[in-house]
């Protein structure tokens, strides 16, 4: 994991959500899931976020109606 990368841990096997798109945080970007690492002993996954870019992040609020 980098500097421009996230990580959050979730319950279960969450490695289909590698491609997903989160968002948007209180400033209005968006985040895709880029890697997901599950322990099957303790049935947690644990999936790393990069940032999409202020032009992708803008288009997504557009397309999501979300502004003018």
């Amino acid at each position: 994991m980098n500097d421009n990368e996230y990580a959050s841990t979730y319950n279960g096997d969450r490695t289909e959500d590698v491609g997903q798109v989160v968002g948007p945080n209180n400033f209005g970007f968006f985040f895709m899931a880029t890697s997901a690492e599950y322990d099957q002993l303790n049935n947690k996954t644990r999936l790393i976020f990069s940032p999409l870019s202020k032009e992708e992040s803008a288009g997504l609020l557009k397309s999501e109606g979300w502004v003018a």
